[in-house]
């Protein structure tokens, strides 16, 4: 059976002298296939296969339960400026270690697309030195929350989730619930938002969104909120804790970005 796709290139690892196994994200989900011979082709996967690139793949599979081969792989879009700006590589072998590493029931088209727009912003995005750190920090942020949106996580924002009614005032945040609540139904663990900051989170969590324009808006105050809010929403829900984050998060607060 021949099939093909269109494919994010997530890792890749050595199999013998010869091969390579891929761990490739496409439209319908995560696959692992096999490309033959890759470690010595001069031709046919020369800088094709390589992390962070979009590739049109052609398969090959006999069976269920064999991997697939990858026969072809047409470049679809090199991020190279991921590759020459540190800080950017940093993040996206974050995001690369996360869309492997955790688990989802079903991946729709939708958010394929939407990693490979986020992509081509980052790589294309103009970061003054100035604003770097800041910066980076929103865009990771802005993953994160979308990130959970996708996983079925998406925060309501809109009314309060216990009783249902609108919010006019006094916004109370609660992370096990997954969204705001009122006055009268706040609980221990929930805590007072300021209305401006629930304005922005609606704004962040919205695709499309242009985030060169946002990023612009923001201060100093309002990216710690965000983001500080972000990262317990996200350990909430996931167990994730991988080493790229780590690495991330150290350049970030030690300001070693450039």
């Amino acid at each position: 059976m021949f099939f093909c796709s269109e494919a994010y290139v997530l890792n890749k690892e050595k199999i013998g002298e010869k091969d390579l196994l891929l761990e490739l994200l496409t439209p319908s989900g995560k696959i692992l296939s096999i490309a033959k011979g890759a470690q010595k082709s001069k031709r046919r996967f020369v800088n094709v296969l390589e992390e962070f690139n979009f590739i049109y793949a052609h398969f090959r599979k006999k069976g269920q339960e064999e991997i697939p081969i990858l026969e072809v792989a047409d470049l679809k879009y090199l991020p190279e400026n991921l590759r020459k700006d540190y800080s950017k590589f940093l993040l996206f072998s974050y995001i690369n270690e996360v869309l492997s590493q955790v688990s989802y029931p079903k991946l729709e088209v939708e958010y394929f697309f939407w990693i490979k727009e986020f992509l081509k912003l980052v790589n294309e995005l103009s970061l003054e030195s100035t604003f770097k750190v800041k910066a980076l920090e929103i865009l990771k942020s802005y993953f994160e929350w979308n990130f959970m949106g996708f996983l079925g996580w998406k925060p309501q924002l809109d009314y309060c989730v216990s009783c249902y009614r609108v919010i006019q005032r006094l916004y109370y945040f609660s992370i096990p619930l997954g969204g705001i609540l009122c006055i009268n139904c706040k609980d221990g663990e929930s805590f007072l938002l300021d209305q401006g900051v629930i304005e922005l989170l609606r704004k962040f969590i919205k695709i499309p969104i242009n985030l060169k324009e946002f990023l612009s808006m923001l201060t100093f105050s309002e990216v710690k909120t965000l983001i500080e809010l972000g990262e317990k929403y996200v350990s909430y829900f996931l167990s994730y804790k991988g080493k790229s984050l780590r690495i991330l998060k150290e350049a970030l607060s030690n300001g070693k970005i450039s």
